[in-house]
C-alpha cells in the first residue's frame, strides 16, 4: 500500500456557530456528536484503510470541554495537532491575542491528550503568508503549520524567503 497522509478538523460545528452568531457563546459542546463522528471516522479507518493513523486538528473548547474524546483519539495512535482555541479566523485577532488563545488551546490538548502537541492548522484556512506575527507564535510553540494552501513552487518560494524561512 503507498503512504496515505490524511487529517482531519475535529471541532462541534454547531457550538461554533451559535458561539459566532451570539447565540449561547458558553455552551455546551455537543459530546455525543463528537464520539458518533470519531468512532464512525474510526470504524472507515479500520475497515477500508488498514487502520492507518491520521492527525485530528482539534479545537481547545473540544478538549477543554470534551476531554475523554481527545484522550480517546490520541489513545489509539492518532496525532493530536491544535486547530486553535475556538473556531474562530484567527488572523483577525492579533498577534499577542492569537499566541495567548494557541497557548490556551495547547494547554488543553495536553492536557487532554497526554500528548505533546506538534502541528497547528488555522480554522478556516484562515492564516495568510503576510500574517508574520502569526507564525512567528506558532513557531515559538510548535513544530509544523499546516495552514496555508499550496500555490506554485516560485510562490512557496517567494513565501518562505519573506519570512525568512527554509523551504
Amino acid at each position: 500500500m503507498r503512504d496515505l497522509w490524511l487529517s482531519i478538523d475535529f471541532e462541534d460545528i454547531a457550538h461554533d456557530f451559535k458561539r459566532e452568531h451570539g447565540i449561547d457563546p458558553d455552551g455546551p459542546v455537543r459530546e455525543a456528536a463528537l464520539w458518533s463522528s470519531y468512532e464512525a471516522i474510526e470504524a472507515f479507518l479500520q475497515r477500508d484503510l488498514g487502520g492507518v493513523r491520521l492527525t485530528f486538528f482539534i479545537t481547545g473548547v473540544v478538549a477543554a470541554k470534551c476531554p475523554g474524546v481527545v484522550a480517546r483519539i490520541a489513545a489509539d495512535g492518532h496525532e493530536v495537532g491544535c486547530h486553535y482555541h475556538f473556531h474562530d479566523p484567527c488572523r483577525l485577532d492579533a498577534p499577542e491575542v492569537f499566541e495567548a488563545n494557541l497557548c490556551r488551546a495547547i494547554e488543553a490538548l495536553e492536557t487532554a491528550s497526554g500528548r505533546k502537541v506538534l502541528g497547528f492548522r488555522a480554522p478556516r484556512f484562515s492564516l495568510r503568508v503576510e500574517d508574520e506575527g502569526h507564525f512567528r507564535a506558532l513557531d515559538r510553540h510548535l513544530a509544523y503549520d499546516s495552514s496555508l494552501t499550496a500555490g506554485t513552487a516560485a510562490e512557496l518560494d517567494g513565501d518562505a524567503a519573506r519570512l525568512g524561512l527554509e523551504r
